[in-house]
């Protein structure tokens, strides 16, 4: 783990396997007999029960840990983004003079911490929750000056600048460590 990331408490189930379609949103695969990618992964292959899996498909995942799917054994992490999201969103929607049209979703967003879609949905990389606080914060800030100005632009930078003057040494952190996790 980073050094300044936190733990958080257990809340849902997110896992690393190669293929999921229910977008992480903590659900079991919609279609599980037609997952055959996570079958890669030897845990997966070797505990896998299409039957179980098709009687539960789309449900979400037993929290408790009472019977999960396969792929839960393939380093599961538990972990709790929305209300700290949520909460980040909130205090930093203020200062930027942005409003979002839904929050937080998080998802797997392949090789991006965040994105912003034209409703001005939030979307956050599930990996997120594992930087360290300063450096989410960048993230939300990030994104949500994205409601404001949906590009790169120079106006882009200097309004966040404006509302986060350290933000320079936070995008540099996240460039350098980042892809550590």
């Amino acid at each position: 783990m980073i050094a300044g990331a936190r733990r958080l408490p257990t809340m849902h189930v997110s896992v690393r396997v190669p293929w999921h379609d229910s977008r992480w949103a903590g659900k079991i695969c919609a279609n599980p007999r037609g997952n055959t990618s996570c079958l890669i992964l030897p845990r997966v292959a070797e505990t896998k029960d299409d039957d179980f899996e098709t009687s539960v498909a789309g449900a979400n995942w037993d929290t408790e840990g009472v019977r999960l799917p396969a792929c839960a054994a393939e380093r599961g992490a538990f972990m709790a983004p929305f209300g700290y999201l949520n909460e980040t969103v909130q205090r930093w929607k203020r200062i930027v003079g942005a409003e979002p049209g839904r929050f937080v979703q998080v998802m797997d967003l392949g090789y991006r911490w965040g994105s912003c879609s034209a409703d001005g949905t939030l979307n956050f990389h599930w990996r997120v929750m594992q930087l360290p606080p300063r450096i989410i914060e960048y993230v939300v800030v990030h994104e949500l000056v994205h409601i404001k100005v949906p590009n790169h632009s120079e106006k882009f930078w200097k309004m966040l600048g404006s509302v986060m003057p350290d933000y320079e040494s936070r995008k540099a952190w996240l460039k350098q460590k980042g892809g550590e996790l």
